[in-house]
């Protein structure tokens, strides 16, 4: 077992020093941008703790701890894994236990971001791959199935029912960013719509794309697709899966 408050404790010493110093370009802000991003459902927890009165900085890292310690241990391994790399170069003994922190306990699953991430990297090489060699539609095709994929397990993991063909990324789009939104509004942390009519954007061009597109004829597919237009459609689906694979 971890022992958490110590690493915890050394992990709030580090990012208070850093803060305080004026040749370190650290801000605590930081740490609870993280805490938000790896956690959003602490966003209440975490404004009070920001928006209280406090005596010292002894205080507020009390706070913190005690903030941090609610957080999922999937999650604190991945907030002090970023502040372990942020604050190495400056106080690398210190530092490495935090960058090199493992999941010892067997019961837990793997850590879900970082899985979702390792997948989506795999399928990133192959399409970068693909447009090297000229073959657009190829790196489309493949873009197509990684995002296809990804909002099938999401749908998968959340249970989420649908009314639609699961193939259908564009309806899938609709129905994984309904969820996210509820979570979101659930825990009192309002997510800009912009997200959803972006994702739903790109997902819709995505499918009709292939709605359209003959099975039959490859030759022509080919033709049709471009360097810009995969390149696009890589990029996108990234920024889609990064997104929601905080929420598997």
């Amino acid at each position: 077992m971890l022992q958490w408050i110590a690493i915890l404790r050394n992990l709030l010493y580090l990012t208070s020093l850093a803060h305080q110093s004026e040749h370190i370009p650290y801000d605590r802000v930081k740490l609870f941008g993280l805490i938000r991003y790896y956690a959003p459902e602490k966003q209440k927890a975490l404004s009070a703790i920001r928006s209280s009165p406090v005596s010292d900085d002894k205080e507020l890292e009390e706070q913190l701890l005690d903030l941090l310690l609610s957080i999922s241990e999937n999650e604190r391994i991945q907030i002090a894994h970023h502040i372990g790399n942020d604050l190495k170069a400056y106080f690398p003994q210190e530092c490495e236990e935090l960058t090199t922190l493992e999941n010892y306990n067997s019961d837990m699953p793997v850590i879900r971001y970082q899985k979702n991430l390792i997948k989506l990297n795999k399928y990133i090489s192959l399409v970068d791959i693909a447009i090297l060699k000229g073959k657009y539609y190829l790196a489309y095709k493949v873009t197509y199935r990684c995002l296809r994929e990804y909002y099938r397990d999401f749908q998968y993991k959340h249970r989420i029912q649908l009314n639609s063909d699961p193939k259908d990324i564009s309806h899938s789009s609709i129905s994984v960013y309904h969820y996210i939104l509820k979570y979101l509004n659930k825990y009192g942390h309002q997510a800009p719509s912009r997200y959803l009519l972006y994702f739903s954007m790109v997902s819709h061009n995505l499918s009709e794309d292939e709605e359209k597109d003959n099975p039959n004829d490859e030759k022509s597919k080919e033709k049709k697709y471009d360097r810009l237009y995969a390149e696009y459609a890589k990029d996108n689906v990234q920024k889609i899966i990064r997104y929601i694979s905080k929420y598997f």
